[in-house]
Parts: C-alpha cells; structure tokens; sequence
C-alpha cells in the first residue's frame, strides 16, 4: 500500500493538531499550578504570621507567668512570716493571761506560794537545753 503526499501531510496535520492540543493543556495546566503555588506561597505567609504572633504571646505568656509564680513565692514567705508571728503571739498571749495569776493558782491549788516566778526561762541540764514557758522555785 502506497502511502500519497496528500495522506502524509494529512497525517503530519493531525499530529500537529494533536501537539497542539497537548502544548496547550499543559499550558493550562501550568497556570493553574502557577495559582495554586501562588495561593500555596500566601497562605504559607499568612500561617507563618501567625506563628510569630502566636510566639510573641508566648513569650508574653512565659514572662506573665514567672512574674505570677515569683509574686506567688513572696506572698507565700510573707504568710508563712505571718504565720510565725501570729502563732508566737498566740504563745505569748496565753502565757500573759496566766503569768501573772500563777502563784495564787499555785497557791490556790496546791497549797504552796513560790518565791520565783519568771515567764521564758530557758535552763540547761547537763547539754540540754529545755525552754519552760513558766518556771517556778520554792
């Protein structure tokens, strides 16, 4: 079979017409690839915004919180300073309410008076030292 000019140019038409076609798929296609980068490079920058102001507040949060945590820290030594205080005035209020009624209690209840009677004395026996609210010597 013989094959005319005609046939061929024919041929060479319909495979030019379908490079064509072809080159001009891809050529929609890269536009569209081209967008989708382009939309892909935007969305990246918005998220990447994001992020710094996310580790901004961040850091505005880590710095809240250290200065939370120290204030926390100072009032807690304060209340325990408080606290001490407050129990040692305790101590001594009850120690001042009955101090200076002890040798007629003593007296009252177990028939004798004391000579001495000295509120906070602190006695040392042998290495030991023992503190007695109220010390009393006959």
């Amino acid at each position: 079979m013989k094959t005319t000019i005609q046939d061929r140019v024919n041929t060479l038409e319909e495979a030019i017409k379908r490079v064509l076609y072809i080159q001009q798929q891809t050529q929609i296609e890269i536009q569209e690839l081209k967008q989708e980068m382009k939309e892909f490079k935007n969305e990246m920058k918005i998220f990447k915004d994001e992020m710094k102001a996310f580790k901004a507040e961040m850091i505005e949060y880590k710095n809240w919180s250290k200065r939370m945590i120290e204030s926390l820290e100072k009032t807690t030594q304060e209340m325990k300073k408080k606290w001490g205080e407050l129990s040692n005035r305790l101590g001594t209020l009850v120690e001042d309410i009955f101090a200076p009624s002890i040798s007629v209690c003593i007296q009252k209840h177990f028939g004798i008076r004391p000579d001495v009677v000295d509120k906070n004395k602190e006695v040392e026996k042998e290495a030991d030292n023992l503190e007695i609210d109220i010390y009393m010597q006959r």
